[in-house]
């Protein structure tokens, strides 16, 4: 960990509160006269010599967001996609041909899309499971390569014991993999309950203004983080700096806006429950 006060300690084992430390990381050095932000830099091309030679590869600007993703995950690296779906689509690209993926039965609409896609093309096969706080899928996950979990599940907010998911999923020798938008690292860091990969469609809490798509994976796995690097190289799902801009300054305010977000939720939900007309309410913060 630096001594260096002007340098926010690295996850696990940093010392500063979740918000502070959304404030606080992917700033460039605090250097007398120096900005405070991180620039937006546009440019296709760059000198030789240096870690970057081409804006497909890398840019300073993703650097600092993706650095700070990882920061805010506890996981040793993060990586930036074009959209959520572009970020989904790469975990999946890691799944071998014929291989088996353990979905649940609803899932986002984008990533239901891509696993009806890939499993009509002989990609891989889809076993469904239906989640639940205590769901037992040891016996879709026999012989699977992927186990892909999603809570609390958009739209239907259905919850799924993360944890538990994921011994059962290593114990069959398969990755996990979570759609973790919705909960954002703000309240968990799912890393720290067994998954492998940490999905994000930046597009919504993180960057949190409806003004950028983007998407995200991170992992503390040197091995997936270079094969997710390479499928986003030649797949060139990049995202633009100007968007990872945008979406480093939505980050500063995470912790805010999802105190605000879940207060308002919890009310609305609570209202709803009063009136007459409604049969229904799906909220996990009801008893």
């Amino acid at each position: 960990m630096s001594n260096d006060p002007s340098v926010p300690p690295t996850s696990p084992d940093s010392e500063w509160k979740i918000s502070t430390r959304a404030v606080s990381h992917g700033r460039p050095a605090p250097d007398p006269g120096a900005p405070v932000n991180e620039s937006i830099t546009l440019s296709s091309t760059f000198h030789a010599g240096g870690t970057l030679d081409y804006g497909r590869v890398g840019n300073p600007t993703w650097t600092a967001l993706e650095s700070t993703l990882a920061d805010l995950e506890s996981t040793q690296s993060a990586l930036c996609f074009a959209s959520g779906v572009a970020a989904i689509s790469a975990v999946l690209d890691l799944v071998p041909v014929g291989g088996v993926v353990v979905a649940p039965a609803h899932p986002y609409s984008g990533t239901r899309g891509l696993l009806n896609e890939r499993q009509s093309a002989g990609r891989f096969t889809v076993r469904e499971y239906q989640p639940s706080p205590t769901t037992d899928i040891s016996a879709e996950l026999q012989g699977a390569d992927l186990l892909w979990i999603e809570t609390p599940s958009n739209p239907l907010l259905e919850i799924s014991d993360i944890a538990g998911l994921s011994q059962q999923a290593h114990a069959a020798g398969a990755l996990v993999a979570i759609d973790a938008t919705f909960i954002t690292p703000y309240i968990a860091q799912p890393i720290n309950f067994g998954v492998d990969l940490v999905v994000h469609s930046v597009t919504k809490f993180l960057a949190g203004h409806s003004d950028g798509i983007m998407g995200s994976v991170a992992t503390n796995s040197d091995e997936l983080a270079t094969r997710l690097h390479t499928i986003r190289t030649l797949g060139g799902a990049i995202v633009g700096p100007f968007e990872a801009f945008l979406a480093l300054r939505g980050i500063r305010t995470l912790g805010v806006r999802m105190d605000r977000s879940i207060a308002n939720a919890q009310t609305i939900a609570e209202r709803l429950l009063t009136l007459p007309v409604v049969e229904k309410v799906r909220y996990p913060g009801l008893s």
